[in-house]
């Protein structure tokens, strides 16, 4: 019952989703921060200025969208831990309850 709080349960494919979204997640945060860091060149140029702006609204979406999709997927993982955990603590009680 040990690994079910130490995380122990998740398969492979779990984690291998859950390296993806945090990959997808830091891209996210890079492209961000580049973008943002790099709008101050284009002040005395409004045309491009705008579009770069646009670029750094459009990254800000794409963290929050791979942020929701990290969160969304703990959440799935907690659920999944605590189904096991219901699903043993029931065997457990059942086994007790005959014992008596």
């Amino acid at each position: 019952m040990r690994e079910l709080f130490t995380g122990s349960h998740l398969c492979s494919s779990n984690i291998t989703t859950r390296f993806q979204l945090l990959n997808k997640l830091q891209v996210a945060l890079l492209r961000t921060q580049n973008s943002q860091q790099r709008l101050i060149y284009w002040l005395e140029q409004p045309e491009e200025f705008d579009k770069k702006y646009q670029e750094l609204q459009n990254s800000i979406y794409s963290l929050k969208l791979s942020l929701s999709e990290v969160k969304n997927q703990k959440k799935m993982e907690q659920a999944v831990g605590l189904q096991e955990l219901i699903k043993n603590y029931y065997s457990l009680l059942s086994n007790y309850i005959q014992q008596l």
